[in-house]
């Protein structure tokens, strides 16, 4: 998820290939810079739920960004 556009939500799908280590043949996926990390949200949408939740709550906040409550207090 990222910000919405207007009153639309935005999803965001994001395709990377695991990468293949040579030397001892583990598979893994890189870190991706605009995702938070072990969440399914950009880094942006947390910044302005932050913004939002000084002036409101995580309640308020969650609804306002179609998320669940949980999502917003782990990651802000």
């Amino acid at each position: 998820m990222d910000l919405p556009i207007g009153s639309r939500a935005v999803e965001l799908t994001v395709r990377v290939d695991p990468f293949a280590c040579g030397a001892c043949a583990c598979c893994f996926t890189p870190p991706i810079d605009f995702l938070a990390d072990g969440a399914h949200a950009s880094e942006r949408l947390f910044r302005r739920a932050a913004e939002l939740i000084q002036h409101a709550d995580v309640a308020n906040a969650a609804w306002f960004f179609a998320l669940p409550e949980k999502n917003l207090e782990d990651g802000c």
